[in-house]
């Protein structure tokens, strides 16, 4: 980012913790303003969400300061984001073959239990989930998105628009020009590369772990026939999606073979990290990284481990507390 300041947004279920340990961990090492979520209670400053973007719910800056990141999960509003963020804000989001994010949503929020690996999976589970009373059930809830076009609706589409295929189309022609760069769940190195590259990250900034990956052994499965319904009624998500996702194939292919080099080399490092960062509760030092052709050397300290393996809401709780005592209030 180089002094320029960014916008990621985060879509519900869409590996979206990932990209919130890096850029938190980049705010921290380079003393970054992060636009934050203010406080609804004085339990909750660990809260991660804007809900529907207005300037009114970020917590203020002390006078004569400015933000440079904001990442935390919102519904985008871009006429308010401009109030917030500097011109010549970088804005990026993420997205997720949407069959993937509904069944990964599905669990998540508990609308249904995971099979057991030692029981025979059927798709007739999910077949009734889908069902059209079921449907208009979930359409009919205070907050459909958790499994119902969450790509549109956490992208600013309202939610009578979403099944209206002209004004899909215009949503996605507007993100199309406001957004610098929309990654991919599916392509998720090379995701991480081209925002390096994007953003002007140096490589020790996009460095992660998966320690805390979710790890499904078995889902329901969802026949063709369901996905030809799903595909109906997440019309939306779906035309999002595969708009985008050509996008990030066209825009990897400019970049040409040096950018394949480079996921690779940005793999090998991941890997060594992630050995070094899990080797153990009592794993101290330093872990050294060469110079390469993309980057100068760098080092991973320890202590960078522990924020790797950081939860969302206790990077959050960090982040919060550092911008209290900024500003000058509890």
């Amino acid at each position: 980012m180089n002094g320029a300041c960014d916008v990621c947004f985060q879509v519900h279920k869409c590996g979206s913790t990932t990209v919130y340990n890096i850029l938190a961990r980049y705010a921290l090492h380079h003393n970054l303003n992060v636009a934050l979520p203010r406080r609804k209670y004085k339990d909750t400053e660990g809260w991660h969400t804007f809900g529907s973007f207005t300037e009114d719910r970020v917590m203020p800056l002390a006078p004569g300061q400015e933000f440079h990141l904001l990442f935390n999960h919102m519904t985008y509003n871009r006429t308010a984001l401009d109030k917030v963020m500097p011109p010549g804000t970088f804005y990026c989001a993420i997205v997720r073959e949407p069959v993937k994010r509904f069944i990964s949503s599905v669990y998540y929020y508990n609308f249904l239990e995971p099979p057991r690996p030692d029981v025979s999976v059927s798709d007739f589970v999910m077949r009734g989930f889908l069902s059209e009373k079921n449907r208009a059930v979930l359409e009919s809830k205070e907050h459909p998105f958790w499994v119902y076009n969450t790509i549109a609706l956490d992208t600013g589409m309202a939610l009578s628009k979403v099944k209206d295929e002209q004004a899909v189309e215009e949503h996605i022609a507007k993100l199309d020009r406001e957004m610098d760069l929309v990654m991919v769940v599916e392509h998720f190195y090379e995701s991480i590369v081209l925002l390096k590259r994007r953003a002007k990250l140096h490589l020790r900034d996009v460095i992660f772990i998966v320690e805390n990956v979710r790890k499904q052994t078995a889902t329901h499965r969802l026949a063709d026939s369901d996905v030809t319904v799903l595909k109906a009624w997440q019309m939306a998500d779906f035309k999002i999606y595969d708009h985008f996702h050509r996008k990030f194939r066209e825009e990897v292919k400019k970049e040409g073979a040096s950018f394949t080099e480079e996921v690779e080399h940005f793999k090998t490092v991941q890997k060594k990290v992630e050995k070094f960062c899990l080797g153990g509760k009592n794993a101290t030092g330093v872990l050294q990284v060469p110079s390469s052709k993309w980057t100068e050397g760098f080092s991973v300290p320890s202590c960078d481990c522990m924020l790797m393996k950081l939860c969302e809401t206790d990077l959050q709780r960090i982040l919060v507390r550092r911008a209290t005592i900024r500003r000058g209030y509890s």
